[in-house]
């Protein structure tokens, strides 16, 4: 029997503090190529919000794994989590304070019927504070934790004594108490739910002598089951999650040309996915491709020139209801490592 106990620090989350202004008649442009010089002499503008925000996170874990057989194992684990969040809105005249504790379980079986062959089950639970952003308001305080199960089913299998292996998973995760709001209190109350389930595909090694390689992929089906909101007369019930794209894949090879040099390249592609849940704002799919060489003059020391995405794609990296941040352009990285 084997066992892994250990002990999480307390964390700060830190302080942040956000000061919003409006604005009025603001010029128009376009989101890709915007106008440098607009006319800002007819905009308007005034402060909106003032607040501050700081949260400190305790998590306490343990985990045993149990050898029942040589091919059959065990694995269980709890853990438990304090969050405490406070908010000053100084515009309003708030102060808000929330704090949630939560026990998280997990567990697994693992069979090993030789030493090439590894399949499991697991099932695990998590949580999400309301405040997980540090972001509180009065219809919010009071909104308990989101929970969520998972479940998954997967397979390890080596080949050509190890030098490549193949992964296999499906899986299930639910929430069933997810935040919606209230249509007569107007608070958010946890009595919407949401699943994604989907299974993941990943070979990894070298095909042949220095050639390395690594290929996923990922198929997400999501869907909000429950809920009370209502986005543009519309109720969002059967819409997909946000920000949970359907497919994603990836791609990345090196060779070896010798002890010294080594080049690689890959890809990475990421489906279209929606902004908000009644998945009016969407945004596209993209493959983005990079580039790398390294040169190791002596055995401690690599040198590797990375080129991120290659093409210079446009294309957006994080999606919120609101806004975008989009991907980084063409990017030159050179790197030097030293290994002792």
């Amino acid at each position: 029997m084997s066992a892994d106990n250990e002990t999480s620090k307390a964390e700060p989350c830190g302080v942040c503090g956000a000061t919003n202004t409006s604005f009025t008649n603001v010029p128009s442009t376009t989101l890709i190529n915007p106008f440098a010089f607009p006319d800002l002499s007819g905009m308007g503008r005034a402060k909106s919000a003032n607040s501050d925000a700081g949260a400190t996170s305790v998590g306490v874990y343990a985990v045993d794994e149990m050898a029942l057989t040589q091919w059959l194992k065990i694995m269980g684990g709890l853990r438990y989590d304090l969050f405490d969040a406070q908010l000053n809105n100084h515009f309003a005249g708030q102060r808000l304070h929330r704090t949630d504790e939560h026990l998280s379980p997990r567990a697994a079986l693992v069979v090993l019927p030789t030493p090439n062959q590894t399949y499991y089950f697991s099932w695990g639970t998590s949580f999400n504070p309301s405040a997980e952003a540090l972001v509180l308001a009065a219809n919010t305080v009071s909104t308990e934790p989101e929970t969520n199960e998972t479940y998954e089913i997967g397979a390890k299998l080596n080949f050509f004594g190890g030098r490549l292996g193949f992964r296999t998973a499906i899986f299930q995760t639910t929430k069933d108490n997810a935040r919606t709001t209230d249509p007569v209190l107007g608070i958010q109350v946890n009595e919407g739910k949401q699943r994604v389930r989907g299974f993941e595909l990943e070979l990894v090694g070298q095909i042949l002598t220095g050639w390395n390689v690594w290929l996923g992929y990922t198929y997400l089906d999501s869907k909000i089951l429950s809920s009370f909101d209502v986005q543009t007369g519309v109720p969002i019930e059967g819409n997909r999650v946000p920000n949970v794209p359907e497919n994603s894949a990836s791609l990345w090879t090196t060779y070896d040309i010798t002890p010294q040099w080594q080049v690689g390249g890959g890809a990475n592609f990421v489906d279209r996915r929606f902004a908000n849940s009644d998945n009016l704002n969407v945004v596209p799919s993209y493959v983005r491709g990079d580039l790398t060489a390294a040169y190791r003059p002596i055995t401690p020391l690599e040198l590797r020139f990375n080129v991120i995405n290659v093409a210079d794609e446009r294309y957006f990296d994080a999606i919120h209801p609101g806004h975008v941040i989009p991907g980084n352009a063409r990017t030159f990285l050179l790197t030097g490592t030293w290994r002792f």
